[in-house]
């Protein structure tokens, strides 16, 4: 429930705070700051869409978990279980008192249609239809049943009445199926998931579960996607040199971050100081011989790569592949570009031999690979020979292999002082 709230709360702030370019100066505006207004169009969305809207949030696959679902009919739709418990059914809860009970419109009669108003106001004949629903969801035994009173004597439903042929008694033990035995490993689909969902799990498994499998989303900052930005500007420096094969005077950068750089959730002054860090991040790139050399080799920009491992598969992008490393057309070298390195480089080591084994497995002839911080200037090759591309592959499958096993411990370190969901965790600073 809190997870499909947070992700309830960052469609909202995603629509209702983000900035917006001015054409003519090139300026960011910041989105609605919170306030009065704010909370009021929050409980809109809440009251009249909300609602409804999120009853398909998934969060986390549970099937063959020694757990119980608790699901409404309407999310229950299209799933199944081996054993099903519809409760509460008594008269007044199922069918619904509401089911065809006229409501107040804002809107006329005739606005509707002939009979629209009653379909939107439903009757016993949908309820019967979602009361079907809730028991084919059963696979092998589904289970109904109803309480007698709460303050004041409560009647049987009819629908359960009409099942069992009376109101049933009190019954005194239940059947049950055997126990739910999962598929052969052989049989279960192999899962494909993003490389940073595996360098989230190293860094700890207990957050990897909290942001990918429950869904809790990070809080909306400022800085928000700032390294998308520069790797952006870098990404069209490269073509542009591409296509004019010519270095890009002061001038043509000037348009470039103009018409190019956006920050989705940035106010003015944090755009306006992002801006000035990402202009002395180029400059400083375009001041270096080896990197202006770079703009005139590359190859390709943002290359998708997709490792198959026997336990499932890995996706990632290279920021840029260079040709001719050494001097060897064919020969190429890739290159992964990070706004800061400040934390230990082992998960770019990683990375970077996760996609030269991608890549050889594609055919192309990866020769080298490096991590270059933009905020230093500074590049530092990484290895990705044989052995270092092997032992990067087996710590892939056995992340892979402790995920399918669902291991999700806690690992404390210095990263809990900035992981995104900190506040969510039992763990958390704090706690």
């Amino acid at each position: 429930m809190l997870a499909r709230f947070s992700q309830l709360l960052a469609d909202f702030e995603h629509t209702r705070r983000r900035s917006r370019k001015v054409e003519e100066s090139g300026e960011q505006v910041g989105g609605q700051i919170r306030g009065p207004w704010y909370y009021q169009s929050l409980f809109n969305y809440l009251q009249y869409y909300a609602r409804d809207a999120y009853e398909d949030f998934e969060g986390e696959e549970t099937f063959d978990t020694d757990a119980v679902d608790v699901l409404t009919v309407h999310q229950a739709k299209g799933l199944e279980w081996p054993v099903v418990f519809v409760p509460s059914l008594v008269q007044g809860r199922f069918p619904s008192r509401m089911a065809g009970r006229q409501g107040e419109w804002l809107l006329p009669q005739s606005a509707f249609g002939p009979k629209a108003r009653q379909r939107y106001e439903g009757s016993e004949n949908d309820e019967r239809r979602l009361f079907y629903v809730a028991m084919t969801r059963a696979r092998d035994i589904v289970y109904l049943s109803r309480f007698r009173r709460i303050n004041n004597r409560k009647s049987a439903s009819p629908f359960l009445v009409e099942v069992a042929g009376k109101d049933p008694e009190l019954a005194t033990a239940l059947p049950l199926p055997p126990p739910y035995q999962a598929e052969d490993d052989a049989q279960q689909e192999t899962p494909t998931l993003a490389f940073s969902d595996v360098a989230t799990y190293e860094t700890c498994p207990f957050s990897y579960r909290l942001s990918a499998l429950l869904g809790f989303q990070p809080q909306l900052a400022a800085e928000l996607g700032y390294g998308k930005a520069v790797h952006h500007i870098l990404r069209r420096l490269a073509d542009h040199v591409r296509t004019q094969q010519a270095l890009p005077t002061e001038s043509d950068l000037g348009a470039l971050f103009q018409q190019e750089f956006y920050l989705p959730f940035a106010h003015r002054f944090a755009f306006e100081q992002l801006h000035k860090a990402a202009t002395r991040i180029v400059q400083r790139y375009l001041s270096d011989a080896t990197c202006r050399n770079d703009l005139f080799r590359v190859w390709v920009t943002e290359r998708p790569f997709e490792l198959h491992l026997e336990n499932g598969s890995l996706t990632g992008r290279a920021d840029v592949i260079l040709d001719q490393e050494g001097g060897r057309p064919g020969a190429m070298a890739i290159v992964d570009y990070k706004t800061s390195t400040a934390d230990t480089a082992d998960p770019y080591r990683f990375q970077l031999a996760i996609y030269a084994a991608a890549g050889r497995a594609e055919g192309i002839d990866v020769r080298a690979a490096y991590v270059h911080d933009l905020g230093k200037g500074k590049r530092d090759p990484v290895s990705v020979d044989v052995g270092h591309v092997a032992v990067a592959r087996e710590r892939a499958r056995q992340a892979l292999t402790r995920i399918a096993n669902r291991e999700f411990p806690y690992r404390k370190g210095d990263h809990c002082s900035g992981c995104d969901v900190r506040y969510v965790c039992r763990h958390g600073p704090g706690r």
